[in-house]
């Protein structure tokens, strides 16, 4: 392990939220596989072991696993992603938003 290593997101801390609506789990099954495709699609993953795994309650992304862009994609633009899928209603498949973040990022970085 990473000294500084730290979990950014785990799949069973969002669906062990308490919530005072329906929601369907699966969801969250649906975006991580989406987001752990982006990452590696955009080379901003170092284990790639993430793409070929099931998801799972235990499900995570670590620091560890992210490239510095990866890490800061996570930092600028997960939060506001996620929760548009699951507060908002988007579908689990659109990273639209995750691309403008990672276009800045890289903008930035020229």
């Amino acid at each position: 392990m990473i000294q500084n290593d730290f979990t950014i997101t785990k799949v069973s801390w969002i669906t062990k939220v308490q919530r005072n609506y329906e929601f369907d789990e699966s969801l969250v099954y649906k975006y991580y596989k989406t987001l752990i495709n982006f990452l590696a699609d955009n080379d901003l993953l170092i284990n790639n072991e993430l793409v070929q795994s099931e998801i799972t309650e235990e499900t995570c992304i670590k620091k560890s696993d992210l490239t510095s862009e990866g890490l800061e994609l996570m930092k600028k633009g997960y939060d506001k992603w996620s929760d548009a899928i699951i507060d908002k209603g988007k579908s689990t498949e659109d990273v639209k938003y995750l691309e403008k973040v990672l276009l800045k990022i890289r903008k930035l970085k020229k």
